[in-house]
């Protein structure tokens, strides 16, 4: 007996998702992890995250996750589903029909819009065969926050050090005559009710689409990491925020890197306002000894081009392993070219 079911995901899904896990990935991939699970899905507050699945004689030999969100253009919101964490069984994958009707989803959810990324295998099934439209490419952007950036892993710290400590103080300079001529301030935190919606009105009043935001959102996307890896900086005219960045320490294949998580400004944010939170990235990236600063943007968005588009190269696609294409199936027919995503969105990291 086959049958593809939908289910609202909760703890008691956490064995058989695991267990799936296990039959493609080591023990080092968290999706074999319960407590990453249980965090990823169970924890989530948004909407119910549901869990379709493929059975065969009431064994779950296929599976995809679906997180709702809520996507906000100009006055209106529109439900999202972002699919992930699919997975059929080795020994189930010679028919396409199962990726397809998992990719698919359950009809119950055909008026929302669904929002995928890609890689090398799946990019020619959204665009050949499944026709579904690219809203937007995800570029990867860098910056060498270490002078001797490609030396990995505490190779060679003495001399990294020696290299690195005058750019430390520069920086550190820097920050304090900028602060001081343009009378903006710096602090830490993640923004409140008020300072989100005041942030989020100079692509909000653009109606270029974005996530909904929000402290809770916040405190659950960043609750499963060491809480001195994660810094929420904040860049104030007076009283008022006018820029936010979220920045993630973390280390990928043997490179400490500082990846800007998350960004929004508002319109009040000056040249000087936009500089000082490019220096405090540094600042930061270089106190952690990270090696470089990354992140995913959409070129097109406004928050890119107003904060990042001067500052932060971006890598040839040769150097990478793939794109990052995000692909929609919409039935409202909205336009995605200026999506505002950014890795706090994305399950990569």
């Amino acid at each position: 007996m086959t049958d593809f079911i939908l289910k609202k995901f909760t703890r008691s899904e956490t064995h058989d998702f695991v267990k799936l896990s296990k039959s493609e990935y080591s023990n080092k991939n968290p999706v074999t992890s319960k407590d990453f699970i249980n965090w990823k899905f169970s924890s989530y507050f948004i909407k119910p995250v549901y869990i379709y699945k493929y059975l065969l004689n009431n064994k779950c030999t296929g599976r995809v996750m679906l997180p709702q969100n809520k996507l906000i253009v100009g006055d209106d919101s529109f439900e999202t589903i972002n699919p992930c964490d699919l997975l059929i069984h080795k020994s189930y994958r010679k028919s396409p029909n199962i990726f397809l009707n998992l990719i698919k989803g359950p009809r119950q959810f055909s008026n929302k819009i669904f929002i995928h990324t890609s890689n090398n295998n799946s990019d020619k099934l959204y665009r050949i065969l499944l026709k579904y439209k690219k809203g937007c490419v995800l570029d990867a952007f860098a910056f060498p926050s270490n002078i001797l950036f490609f030396i990995p892993g505490n190779f060679l710290n003495i001399i990294r050090y020696i290299f690195n400590f005058p750019f430390l103080i520069s920086v550190k300079v820097f920050i304090k005559l900028l602060k001081f001529i343009t009378n903006i301030e710096t602090t830490s935190g993640f923004p409140s009710e008020t300072e989100e919606q005041e942030l989020y009105d100079s692509i909000k009043s653009k109606k270029h689409p974005f996530y909904a935001r929000g402290k809770k959102f916040f405190r659950w996307r960043y609750s499963n990491y060491n809480s001195e890896n994660v810094y929420s900086l904040k860049i104030m005219i007076g009283k008022k925020a006018i820029i936010n960045t979220v920045l993630l320490a973390n280390e990928f294949k043997g490179f400490k890197v500082c990846m800007i998580m998350d960004s929004i400004a508002s319109d009040n944010a000056v040249y000087g306002a936009r500089l000082l939170n490019f220096l405090c990235i540094i600042e930061f990236a270089m106190k952690k000894n990270s090696n470089l600063i990354f992140s995913l943007f959409n070129k097109n968005s406004h928050i890119f081009k107003s904060l990042y588009s001067f500052v932060l190269p971006k890598i040839p696609s040769s150097f990478l392993p793939h794109e990052t294409p995000l692909y929609i199936r919409d039935p409202n027919n909205l336009c995605f070219d200026r999506f505002h995503c950014v890795l706090s969105d994305l399950d990569y990291f």
